[in-house]
């Protein structure tokens, strides 16, 4: 798994390559951190290169939406691989997480807020 990250006003987005596996939850949970301690008003996960996150990291992604709803944070995935796609259609991750199909649509429904 590879990760970098970017903050544009107060939108913090964190880029992920690569399958993210319970073997990966310390350093996702890391990263997601790391972006929630800089009080950005929106964390956005873009997952366009994993195509494959196992049931903990969908767990932890629960408890990152629940933290970010606590601190009036918002909180979304996009521009999912189109294999992990279909595993948030089958989970219906979508009625929970927002999905956007890219960053730039991320970005003006945030700062629409």
């Amino acid at each position: 798994m590879e990760v970098s990250s970017t903050r544009t006003n107060g939108i913090a987005i964190i880029f992920i390559k690569g399958s993210i596996t319970s073997k990966d939850r310390k350093c996702f949970q890391n990263h997601i951190d790391s972006a929630l301690n800089d009080d950005p008003i929106h964390l956005n996960l873009n997952l366009q290169g994993v195509p494959i996150v196992d049931s903990g990291i969908i767990g932890l992604m629960m408890v990152t939406r629940n933290r970010c709803k606590q601190r009036h944070i918002g909180f979304s995935v996009s521009c999912l691989h189109p294999q992990l796609q279909d595993d948030f259609d089958l989970l219906n991750l979508g009625t929970l997480i927002p999905i956007y199909a890219t960053d730039q649509d991320v970005m003006a429904s945030a700062e629409n807020r």
